[in-house]
């Protein structure tokens, strides 16, 4: 059920940082969330309203999760339980984002949606960093350098919550990024003072330049969470630093991959995908799935309408449906 990386059990992906109760709260607010947890199986996800209804659908918070398990037999009989749950709870759908080295492509019978999203990168940690460094292209190196001769880097301290959200706004707001992107202010502060969170600063003559957020549950995986920079990060090559640093440290701490996402869009020219090539060549696909608890009131929303997109009423304007009756 994991794709096979060495060193990693099944039980260390369901201790990732995406099963977390704590980040999935963290990332699902201001909405409620339903979790399930045993020793074999978790599964956690954010409660939505469903725009113009009186009705509610799920999703997974932010970034990866869904359900995880020991093995298949376990995965079947976990989401067995989460369905029965969800339709006594009267929700009609739930948009998951399966984490990335979750095995899906064999799983397609136990979801009713079922995709590949986008090809993301992946960094072995357990090469020195010498010869991962060698193996960079000569202007990766360059830009290293760069940064290096204009730029220091330290640790965000845990009341400095504030430099992160302002950096990351100033890239979203350069992206053009939608609102959704944005998050709640005082998720910022929360995260930086999470014990799985590690926050770096890059700091030039005039002060902050760019931060980079990652994720570790000290399971051997890590993961490049959010980043954000202003006008002078992209001068100053600041990005290439900040992973760079972060590949120092979770290497010294044992870290065995270091998951980098792939890009703003699933487009293999994707700037974002591209940057985060420069820096390894292997690959794991990001999945998405569904799940439909209420087939009759999907149908009526007008679920399919997105094309392949799962819960397709929330691309169109969903017809009214109330309460059905028992």
């Amino acid at each position: 059920m994991i794709i096979p990386v060495h060193g990693l059990e099944a039980t260390d992906i369901m201790n990732d940082i995406y099963f977390n109760p704590e980040f999935i709260q963290l990332y699902g607010a201001p909405d409620p969330i339903d979790t399930l947890e045993t020793p074999q199986y978790k599964h956690g996800a954010a409660i939505r309203s469903i725009p113009g209804t009186d009705r509610t659908d799920m999703e997974t918070p932010h970034g990866y999760g869904g359900p995880i398990a020991r093995n298949i037999s376990d995965l079947k009989d976990g989401i067995h339980a989460w369905r029965e749950r969800q339709e006594r709870a009267g929700h009609v759908a739930e948009f998951i984002r399966l984490h990335p080295f979750f095995d899906a492509g064999a799983l397609d019978g136990l979801f009713d949606h079922l995709m590949v999203n986008r090809e993301t990168v992946i960094v072995d940690m357990s090469v020195s960093r010498e010869q991962h460094r060698a193996a960079y292209s000569k202007g990766t190196r360059h830009a290293l350098r760069v940064a290096e001769q204009r730029l220091t880097v330290r640790d965000l301290a845990p009341n400095e919550g504030d430099i992160l959200r302002r950096l990351h706004e100033d890239m979203l707001a350069r992206n053009k990024a939608p609102k959704e992107a944005y998050f709640q202010v005082d998720s910022y502060r929360r995260l930086v003072v999470a014990p799985w969170s590690t926050t770096f600063l890059a700091e030039g003559d005039n002060g902050p330049v760019a931060a980079a957020c990652f994720l570790s549950s000290g399971m051997g995986l890590c993961h490049y969470h959010l980043a954000g920079g202003n006008e002078e990060a992209r001068q100053t090559k600041a990005n290439y630093l900040l992973l760079e640093t972060a590949f120092e440290h979770f290497s010294a701490q044992g870290a065995l991959w270091m998951h980098l996402g792939g890009g703003r869009t699933a487009a293999v020219d994707d700037p974002l995908f591209r940057f985060k090539t420069k820096f390894s060549p292997l690959r794991v696909r990001f999945y998405t799935a569904g799940l439909i608890f209420d087939r009759d009131t999907y149908g009526r929303l007008g679920g399919g309408d997105g094309g392949s997109r799962f819960l397709g009423y929330r691309h169109s304007a969903p017809s009214g449906v109330g309460t059905p009756s028992p």
